[in-house]
């Protein structure tokens, strides 16, 4: 997770749920399925970077990337959870 994000409150774009930093495992099991380009988000588009870190949707169903220090909370840039 990047450390340089500001303390804030975050929410889901799609609902605004509140959002939490993602696990360190959920982050580096993302980025397995990225190295083996099988991940895809909500928008349709592979992802082919390596994730920094992310969030998570309260209720667990969605993932937020952060790749090169910036967060994405678009929601066409969500993974949806548990990515199988």
């Amino acid at each position: 997770m990047n450390d340089s994000l500001p303390p804030a409150p975050y929410c889901c774009p799609e609902n605004h749920a509140p959002l939490a930093p993602a696990s360190a495992d959920l982050v580096a099991a993302l980025n397995v399925r990225i190295a083996a380009g099988t991940l895809v988000t909500a928008g349709g588009r592979r992802l082919d970077t390596a994730l920094d870190g992310g969030f998570v949707r309260a209720d667990g169903a969605r993932f937020y990337p952060i790749t090169a220090g910036i967060a994405a909370l678009v929601a066409a840039e969500a993974v949806a959870l548990p990515v199988s």
